[in-house]
């Protein structure tokens, strides 16, 4: 499930015209959140005006995101956006499988 999880990502950058190339070979999820955070700061994430959009499409809480930034280091800033994505993705990746089956 970890590959349809980046791929998910993947499509919901994809929808805003940001090209994700997400090759990730290990699989432990602080790899995949550090390599995400990586690609993530290559594209600026932060600073782009697509980024609301983004997590939007991706249905992350904002007012959950609000509250728990303030908590955290400016350093670490794409890596708690990296696992808030990636968890997010995968919820909807486990929905689709539930889906699917039923």
């Amino acid at each position: 499930m970890a590959e349809d999880t980046l791929r998910q990502v993947e499509k919901d950058f994809a929808l805003h015209g940001i090209a994700l190339l997400l090759n990730i070979n290990d699989l432990e999820y602080p790899k995949i959140v550090e390599e995400l955070a990586l690609e993530m700061e290559k594209i600026q994430f932060i600073e782009s005006p697509k980024m609301r959009a983004i997590l939007y499409q991706i249905d992350l809480n904002e007012s959950d995101l609000v509250a728990n930034i303030q908590n955290v280091n400016a350093q670490n800033t794409y890596l708690f956006f990296a696992d808030k994505i990636l968890k997010r993705c995968f919820e909807k990746v486990i929905w689709r499988y539930k889906m699917r089956n039923q």
